[in-house]
């Protein structure tokens, strides 16, 4: 990562509450780890509001930054210990887990607690006789990441609609110029000027939105050839956008 990314914040782990989110805290700063709560789950680095997935979820989330993302997650396994130190309710949800759940948690890390990591490792020593190596976590956390990493198909019906979207906004905005005297063509522009509005947002999400990866990189949300193509849907609707913007300046300066 450059020093620019490294300097980003990144969410590190959500609360329902602030006492909770606290406990996390005072943890970092034994470290002098740096870091941001917000009381905003929508505040997520989505300028576009694009990532529906994690909105609204949690009341508090702490940030920490992306430098410093791996360090964090290790200070809160080491203070999290071995689980051995930690009583398990009856009623506690990992304690009805089988094998393969438990597994999926060393699998996938990100999407647990410190806390839930260690009683997993715990619980698949004690009651499934399962015991993994350093080096096998390790391999989990990497095959993780690949997998988080790996690029989606861009739906073709949606770029294919976008880009016929943008060519037709083109086409309208030009024949505008030669019906100046239909005051009804008007309407049609607006249109259009919202379609373009679209297509633009669309192309750019499809050519450059990234995700954040639980080591703090990013990755490209959709594969190349997607991107691709989402880069000429995008320079059509930006076209359209202001053959529309001229087209309806014409007609109403």
């Amino acid at each position: 990562m450059n020093e620019k990314k490294d300097l980003e914040w990144i969410p590190l782990q959500s609360f329902g509450t602030i006492e909770d989110a606290e406990v996390l805290t005072s943890i970092l700063d034994e470290n002098e780890i740096p870091y941001d709560m917000v009381s905003d789950a929508n505040s997520s680095g989505d300028p576009l509001g694009l990532d529906f997935q994690n909105r609204g979820a949690d009341a508090v989330i702490v940030h920490v930054l992306a430098k410093d993302i791996e360090r964090a997650r290790k200070v809160l396994e080491v203070s999290a210990g071995d689980g051995n130190s930690i009583e398990i309710a009856a009623d506690d949800y990992l304690a009805s887990f089988g094998e393969e759940e438990l597994l999926d948690i060393l699998k996938a890390p990100d999407e647990w607690t410190p806390v839930d990591y260690a009683l997993a490792l715990r619980l698949l020593k004690e009651q499934h006789g399962k015991e993994f190596t350093e080096a096998e976590l390790i391999q989990f956390r990497e095959e993780r990441i690949k997998e988080l990493a790996t690029p989606l198909a861009a739906g073709t019906s949606n770029l294919v609609l976008g880009f016929i979207a943008g060519v037709v906004s083109v086409v309208f905005s030009v024949m505008s110029f030669f019906t100046l005297n239909n005051a009804h063509f008007l309407y049609v522009l607006m249109i259009c000027f919202l379609a373009a509005c679209l297509v633009v947002i669309s192309g750019w999400n499809w050519s450059f939105r990234r995700k954040r990866l639980p080591d703090g990189s990013k990755a490209y949300v959709y594969e190349t050839k997607g991107r691709s193509f989402g880069r000429i849907v995008l320079v059509i609707g930006a076209l359209a956008l202001v053959l529309t913007t001229v087209a309806v300046l014409v007609r109403t300066v």
